[in-house]
């Protein structure tokens, strides 16, 4: 097989190809996520709920107030417990009532605390949907 012979071509021999350009400064894209990069999760986890909740600082937040309440609750349950106020058999010492708070301070707050961060999670979503 023969190929044809090219023939150069007169205008390109007569114009002066340029050198590639530098590329541009190279930067990040830009997305609507936040800085965590879970903006998608998080409004999937407060619309829907069953999902867990990723945020540090609402993790944060609601850990301190399970601790907090969970302490308070066991101070009461010993206090009255030494008063007199609950009535128990002699021989359990007032340190069971203390855990008996305790327990029950921690199952209290943790669904207090729960509520109130599904309240607010919702408030986040209405908040950006508006803006």
């Amino acid at each position: 097989m023969s190929t044809p012979d090219r023939q150069p071509n007169p205008e390109s021999a007569t114009t002066e190809q340029s050198p590639p350009t530098a590329p541009g400064e190279l930067r990040q894209p830009e997305h609507r996520r936040g800085p965590d990069g879970l903006d998608d999760y998080h409004k999937v986890a407060d619309t829907v709920g069953g999902l867990p909740n990723l945020r540090a600082r609402d993790n944060i937040v609601q850990t301190l107030f399970v601790v907090g309440g969970t302490i308070l609750f066991a101070l009461v349950g010993y206090v009255l417990a030494s008063a007199g106020v609950i009535e128990m058999p002699p021989s359990v010492p007032t340190w069971v009532a203390a855990a008996i708070g305790g327990v029950a301070g921690m199952i209290l707050c943790t669904f207090l605390s729960g509520f109130v961060l599904m309240i607010l999670g919702v408030k986040r979503t209405v908040t950006k949907k508006r803006r």
